[in-house]
């Protein structure tokens, strides 16, 4: 029961702190409002008096009224206007035709001033009687003479008329001009005044708009205080059916499964996370190669030379040795296979050394493969074929020839013999020579099958170095003479995206007698940026053309390089 209570006040006390709550914020809105409501006020009587004085100063009640006002003044002023101009330009006819026309009729014009229009009327009726009486009398004639006088006092004072006249209509030109132009000032002040009370009146509906939104907010807070009710309601009341405990069963089901889903999970993303090839466990997706050997990585004693990379020696019995053992005698199986079931006579010695992409130690394998090969008493070539980036001169540490493979496709030298060096004991080396700009086309060339046919009798064993299959397409087109291809992958370093793509270079018949071989084994090797898919692979870091084909010069020892 003391549960049930507890309830019972914890939703009384509930509906009490909610009703205070939702009152005290009513409250302050409240308060807010009636703040704004008195700011709101005085804004809106400042906008109107505003607006009042603005129309007192520009002397207005609605422009639209006062604009047809001004219009209908404009079009008086310019009626009167061509009036009088008329007139001024009659006068000055009247005024010229006087001076150079003496007792002769002066033309029937429009004279405004009826004084000075009775005056030329007049003029003319004397005239009329001159020019009568002068027809029909002597010069001498008293009333010739007379009328003569009266003509002449009559010009005097039509031109003086005239004169005051004109003096006359000018000034009442130049008042209507001035009168005319503070109608035109009016007329093209009315948009300026249209926009500028536009703008008192767009804040003052502004204001009166907030004024009326507050106004009724304020309603609104009054409705929510007079009318609060709990916020919370019983649907049933609280009632006690005795103890209860926890279901153990349940328990004990839910972290059994817990128990087995989390490490489930976590190795499912530890899964999908390492996308490097860990150990030669990874190598089980491969399905037409065959793993020939896992090559430990080699250490500071197991080098035979400080400066090179020979691993192999004929007195040597380190692991790292036995492993190459390990390897040749897979890869002599694979021969062995491929001679009973090939029909070249020569018999298949050719073993071609690649990889996905650099570094990821098919140099280190293939002068390590040779000399394996060597010491079995038999003659053997290592060819540097990778014409891009060649690597044997370095990684062994003798001093890069001028010349080389590159020399002999190229037609630059008559005999392979100029080019091959021993290195070992029945080991032989061809450099790569100078690079070229047209390393593919080179190989493509005629001249790489006549060096293999020559090769053939004179040696129990070539290996190849050459170029990685993922970043460039050499190696596909030296891959017709190999009677085995091992295929080169680095533990902590390949890509698991590697193995899908030698199996489709397999199925696709791009190379054939395909043998992989795990390097670097054992420890965690560098990881490095390169990216790459299935079929296409970027290709980065110091492997590119360098045009140093023509006097290539000779390079020193170098230190050994970490593969």
């Amino acid at each position: 029961f003391l549960g049930a209570d507890l309830l019972r006040n914890l939703i009384n006390e509930y509906n009490i702190d909610a009703i205070a709550d939702k009152n005290a914020t009513a409250h302050a809105t409240a308060l807010f409002i009636e703040e704004r409501l008195k700011d709101i006020t005085q804004e809106l009587n400042e906008v109107e008096e505003q607006a009042e004085n603005y129309r007192k100063a520009n002397s207005f009640t609605d422009l639209t009224t006062q604009g047809g006002v001004y219009l209908n003044q404009r079009e008086g002023y310019d009626r009167t206007l061509t009036e009088l101009e008329t007139q001024l330009n009659l006068l000055r006819f009247i005024d010229r035709y006087l001076a150079d026309n003496a007792r002769r009729l002066i033309p029937a014009v429009k004279i405004l001033n009826s004084g000075l229009h009775e005056m030329i009327g007049d003029y003319n009726k004397l005239v009329v009687e001159y020019n009568r009486v002068e027809s029909g009398a002597s010069a001498e004639n008293p009333v010739a003479s007379q009328l003569k006088k009266q003509l002449e006092t009559y010009r005097n004072n039509i031109l003086a008329s005239v004169k005051t006249e004109i003096k006359t209509t000018r000034i009442q030109i130049g008042d209507l001009k001035k009168e005319l132009a503070s109608t035109d000032d009016k007329i093209r002040r009315i948009p300026t005044i249209d926009r500028e009370y536009t703008d008192i009146m767009r804040q003052r509906e502004v204001k009166a708009t907030l004024f009326s939104f507050l106004l009724q907010k304020r309603e609104e807070i009054n409705l929510t205080q007079a009318g609060v009710v709990p916020k919370a309601r019983t649907i049933a009341s609280p009632y006690s059916s005795g103890q209860v405990s926890p279901r153990k069963s349940m328990v004990f089901i839910m972290f059994f499964m817990l128990a087995m889903l989390v490490p489930s999970a976590a190795l499912y993303l530890t899964y999908l996370l390492r996308t490097r090839i860990r150990d030669i466990s990874d190598l089980d997706a491969l399905h037409g190669p065959t793993v020939v050997g896992d090559i430990a990585r080699a250490v500071e004693g197991d080098f035979c030379d400080p400066a090179s990379c020979m691993v192999v020696a004929s007195d040597c019995d380190s692991v790292i040795t036995e492993m190459f053992r390990t390897m040749r005698n897979n890869l002599l199986f694979m021969l062995g296979s491929c001679e009973r079931n090939h029909d070249r006579g020569n018999g298949c010695n050719v073993v071609l050394v690649t990889s996905t992409i650099p570094k990821e130690g098919k140099t280190f394998i293939s002068i390590n493969l040779a000399r394996m090969l060597s010491l079995m008493d038999k003659k053997v070539l290592l060819i540097g074929a990778d014409l891009r980036n060649p690597q044997l001169a370095y990684a062994l540490n003798i001093v890069k020839s001028e010349r080389g493979l590159s020399s002999w496709l190229a037609g630059m030298v008559a005999s392979v013999d100029e080019l091959l060096v021993e290195y070992a004991p029945n080991m032989s080396i061809l450099q790569a020579g100078p690079i070229p700009p047209n390393p593919n086309e080179l190989l493509s060339g005629p001249r790489m099958r006549e060096l293999f046919d020559m090769l053939h009798g004179r040696f129990d064993y070539v290996v190849v170095d050459s170029a990685p299959v993922g970043v460039v397409s050499d190696t596909f087109v030296i891959s017709q003479y190999a009677d085995a291809v091992v295929y080169v992958m680095r533990e902590n370093y390949t890509q698991k995206d590697a193995i899908p793509f030698v199996n489709n270079l397999v199925s696709d018949g791009r190379l054939h007698g395909v043998a992989v071989a795990l390097n670097a084994t054992g420890v965690s090797g560098k990881m490095s940026r390169y990216k790459y898919g299935a079929t296409r692979y970027g290709y980065k870091s110091s492997y590119r053309y360098r045009y140093e084909y023509v006097g290539a010069g000779s390079g020193g020892k170098g230190g050994r390089k970490k593969r």
